[in-house]
Formats: C-alpha cells, structure tokens, sequence
C-alpha cells in the first residue's frame, strides 16, 4: 500500500478555477466598499460646517437623511455579511471536489492507496510528499497559474 500526502493549500492556491473564485469575491468586496464608502461620503457632506449653519427644519432634515444613509450602512454590511460568507463556502467546496477529482484519478493512475493531507500530518517525510507532482498533473490540464496573494487582496482606500 502506497501512502503519500499532498498541501491541499498549495494544490488550491496554484489551480486556476480557485484563483477565479478568489477574484469574484475580491470583486464582491470592492463592490460593499464602494457602497460603504459612497454612503460615508454622504454623511461627511452632511456634517460639513457650511451646511450646519442653516435653519431648524433642514438641520431636521440633514438628521433624518443622516440616520436613513446610517440604516442604508447597516443593511448593506449585513447583506454582504452574508453572502460573502456563502460565496466563500461554496467556492472553496466547489474547488475542493475539483481538486480531489484530480488527486483520485492522478493516485489511481499511480497505483497510490492513500493521500492525506500534509498539513493535518505531525511528521512526513518529503519522499511522501506528492504535492509537486499533482501540480504537475494540475499543470497538464493547463489549470495550473502561479498564486500571487497579493492579486486577491482588497486594500483599503486612503483616506482623503
């Protein structure tokens, strides 16, 4: 019986479908941003000194804007809080049953029993280690792209 381990991690950050994953909810992030940040910009203006100088009823009318843009917020944030959480899910699951898709037909194909994880291992020795040649399988299928993190961050905007 042939028993070897591969980093999962590794397998997933270097397959193409997952890197797309990590963009489409890049793009959903930038999205909640951009909603967030249009609706502190609305605020702000609300609360610049020029515009606070007016009568009673528009400085009744700034606050009930306000509190309504602040409901706005928390609606926005809750929502994304939700579906980025769902989306993250389903993506990596997706990608997970890929990957093992290929790690069962590539162990099959090599007459290997048995593949675990190495990063959940206390010890393995790298002559167990068949990460680099599943990426090469992944590679094969032209699945295969070099992860660069910082391609999947979202930065934050500066301040202005």
């Amino acid at each position: 019986m042939e028993t070897y381990v591969a980093d999962i991690e590794v397998l997933l950050k270097n397959f193409i479908p997952y890197q797309e994953s990590l963009l489409t909810i890049k793009e959903e992030k930038q999205d909640f941003s951009d909603k967030i940040e249009t609706i502190k910009g609305e605020m702000r203006k609300l609360l610049e000194p020029q515009s606070l100088i007016l009568g009673s009823q528009s400085q009744e009318d700034r606050k009930a804007k306000f509190d309504a843009l602040q409901q706005e917020g928390v609606q926005i944030q809750s929502e994304f809080q939700t579906k980025i959480v769902e989306l993250q899910e389903t993506e990596l699951n997706r990608n997970l049953d890929l990957v093992n898709e290929i790690v069962a037909t590539w162990a099959k194909s090599e007459n290997i029993s048995c593949i675990a994880n190495k990063n959940t291992m206390l010890y393995v020795s790298d002559k167990f280690d068949a990460t680099e040649r599943i990426l090469n399988v992944i590679k094969s299928k032209d699945k295969f792209n070099e992860f660069v993190e910082d391609d999947y961050i979202l930065h934050e905007p500066v301040a202005q």
